[in-house]
């Protein structure tokens, strides 16, 4: 079952000012930042319900001229039902949850960008349920934010498989990597979809009795997951955040046979891991692989591969008889490499080879709009003289600009500077001089070589202004810091209270909670496993009723 995702948007500062959402604004959060759309297609937001009331739909207004095409409602990771009509009163559609259950609910909304370049607002207001879950409806605090839609630019020497129905590539699996406990394999893939509930790739039938090695599934919530399983015993990994948005989006899955792990990697950062290994050499060895949906006859009346079917765009497909590192699959992801020994390449320029492909080899194809560029990391803010400094990381691979952007509410930005990548992997501070007071967010916005532009993620500082403090609880540090692997987290409190400890990416993302309940007076450690997040900073929040306190760590690898 896919994991719950918990997202909430954090105030990355500077220095001592650090901002952060209180629970009264925790209601509707962006799970994943809104993607670039492409003129007239469809892209997926997705939003989570994060208050303590009863969430009965929500009223989205989108800019004129962009549409809603559906609406899915996600709860412990199941589609529930829903309804969406068009209010001309509200100018806003309407979406109405058909069970009035409490508790974290996830929607996606598919929307379709117009024909035409340009950006806009949208906004999303709870409808809550009445104190007895009837049908009058309360109204909670508007969420908004941004879209931006772009030209289509497309290469027409890059062909790409599109896939949908019952389009499907079933491999000859003598020719694959073997997929077993003792052996060591990688395979990736690039991705474009805006579909959910369906299967990438798989070895498995569908039968619960048979064992698999491996499948690769975008998950109800949009998450990308692996799963490998004996008879009546399914692992999983999962990656962070959805990535079924309509932007492309690169999958790698390692085995080490000597670690005995298998490591999921999702645009080239680790995601999830798993330790252990499949023992059963049925459920080890894959006797079919298939490409955009399960192996299953099509006339079987058991078969759901019509609904698990992949829809959707795939590239570089490789199988590779080793477990790559972290650093060779995000070095070589974007690239089209020369054939190496033992590798297996899949691309879509070219009819595929029929000693590998039983069937699906006149798959569709078309040229792609796909461009790989190095995003913007490590993006921080810091206060020098009256001055907020902005710094960032990033490669200038089809980077041809950096431009800094600047807004007051986090949804409407204006350029305040521009800097022009230097170096392979370059470091980068931009010093706004003249900042204005009280909150303010910056974003930087990467113009690259085929014309097109994205955003990195929002910071938030409080430049100038006095912050709620919390006095009865706070945050002692942590050690060692930086760290390796482990840390040990220590708070102390003065009076028994409720609070909760957690840690968050600069992206503004949970990426784990170490303690959620009542803590008694004294000094509390809690530990911190980094697992696979990649090196850098993180905040540790501590959130009590009174407010909010952070302290920035560091992990180094």
């Amino acid at each position: 079952m896919p994991s719950t995702i918990r997202r909430l948007t954090f105030a990355v500062s500077a220095s001592a000012l650090l901002l952060a959402a209180s629970p009264a604004d925790a209601q509707f959060q962006l799970v994943s930042p809104s993607p670039v759309f492409t003129e007239g297609q469809p892209a997926n937001l997705f939003v989570e319900w994060q208050g303590d009331d009863v969430v009965a739909g929500g009223l989205l207004r989108l800019p004129p001229d962009w549409r809603l095409v559906d609406v899915a409602s996600i709860r412990q990771g199941r589609r529930e039902p829903v309804s969406w009509t068009f209010d001309s009163a509200a100018a806003a559609y309407r979406v109405t949850r058909s069970e009035r259950v409490a508790g974290r609910t996830q929607f996606v909304f598919r929307v379709a960008a117009p024909d035409y370049d340009g950006r806009g607002a949208w906004s999303l207001t709870p409808l809550i349920a009445g104190e007895k879950n009837e049908e009058e409806l309360g109204m909670g605090l508007p969420m908004r934010a941004e879209v931006v839609s772009e030209p289509s630019r497309l290469d027409e020497s890059d062909l790409v498989a599109v896939f949908g129905g019952k389009t499907r590539i079933e491999l000859r699996s003598r020719d694959l990597p073997i997929f077993t406990g003792d052996r060591s394999y990688t395979v990736e893939c690039w991705f474009k979809s805006t579909g959910l509930g369906e299967v990438i790739l798989s070895a498995w039938e569908g039968e619960e009795e048979t064992g698999y090695p491996i499948e690769l599934v975008v998950a109800p919530d949009g998450v990308v997951q692996f799963f490998r399983g004996e008879p009546g015993r399914h692992v999983s990994m999962s990656s962070r955040r959805p990535v079924a948005d309509g932007t492309w989006h690169h999958v790698a899955i390692a085995h080490d046979e000597v670690r005995g792990w298998t490591r999921m990697l999702v645009d080239g950062v680790p995601a999830d891991s798993l330790t252990g290994h499949t023992t059963d050499a049925t459920a080890g060895s894959a006797r079919r692989l298939c490409i955009g949906g399960r192996c299953e006859a099509a006339n079987d009346e058991r078969s759901d591969s019509r609904s698990t079917a992949y829809s959707g765009r795939l590239d570089m497909i490789r199988f590779w008889p080793t477990a790559r590192t972290v650093r060779q699959i995000a070095a070589s992801m974007g690239e089209k490499i020369p054939p190496v020994a033992g590798m297996i390449a899949i691309g879509f320029d070219e009819s595929s080879s029929r000693d590998l492909v039983v069937t699906g080899a006149r798959i569709r194809r078309e040229p792609t709009d796909f461009l790989f560029f190095d995003p913007v990391e490590d993006l921080s803010a810091t206060m020098e003289a009256g001055a907020v400094r902005v710094e960032w990381k990033a490669g200038n691979r089809n980077t041809t600009e950096f431009v800094i952007e600047r807004s007051r509410d986090g949804v409407l930005f204006e350029e305040v500077g521009r800097q022009e990548p230097s170096g392979r992997h370059g470091s980068y501070a931009f010093a706004d001089v003249e900042p204005p007071g009280g909150v303010v967010y910056y974003r930087i916005r990467q113009m690259l070589a085929n014309g097109g532009n994205r955003p990195s993620g929002t910071l938030k500082v409080g430049v100038g202004e006095e912050l709620p403090t919390v006095t009865n609880s706070r945050l002692a540090g942590n050690f060692p810091n930086p760290f390796g692997g482990r840390t040990t987290v220590r708070f102390e409190v003065r009076e028994t209270e409720q609070l909760s400890v957690s840690v968050w990416d600069l992206s503004g993302h949970q990426v784990a909670l170490l303690y959620e309940g009542q803590a008694s007076a004294g000094t509390h450690e809690v530990p911190f496993e980094s697992g696979d997040l990649p090196s850098g900073t993180y905040f540790v929040r501590l959130q009590t009723d009174e407010g909010v306190s952070t302290r920035t760590i560091t992990l180094t690898r």
